[in-house]
């Protein structure tokens, strides 16, 4: 699987659809856990890359929620350096669209992040227009 001449301990344990060892095998979890606010933020400092955050996440079945300053970071990422409030309400909508699309952001973290309310959110998402241009 790993294409490799070392020879791995029998106990380590590989999750065969990621094609990965199991970090639990070559760290201390007790001091990880001390280095990180909560195993999401551990998991975020190893994949930095929000898309692929996302997909690790849905491949193992884990919930990819986002807290606000996850959220925050993305607009910026998505907007090319601006914040939500410098954004005409247009660029929200796509934006918000590219959000739910792209990172699986729910509908509510999205209108809270960007000001817009919930029901223009759900709105957009459902409009082929904005869909369509994203």
């Amino acid at each position: 699987m790993f294409h490799t001449h070392v020879k791995f301990p029998r106990n380590w344990i590989v999750n065969p659809n990621m094609g990965m060892i199991c970090p639990d095998n070559y760290v201390e979890p007790h001091i990880v856990e001390s280095l990180f606010e909560s195993v999401r933020q551990y998991q975020a400092m190893l994949v930095k890359d929000y898309e692929a955050f996302v997909q690790v996440a849905s491949q193992t079945g884990e919930d990819s929620s986002w807290d606000s300053s996850d959220v925050a970071e993305l607009i910026i990422k998505e907007s090319k350096g601006h914040d939500a409030a410098s954004l005409s309400q247009s660029e929200k909508a796509l934006l918000a669209v590219r959000l739910s699309r792209k990172y699986k952001v729910p509908a509510d973290q999205i209108s809270f992040s960007l000001g817009v309310p919930l029901h223009v959110v759900l709105q957009i998402l459902g409009s082929k227009e904005y869909r369509m241009m994203t």
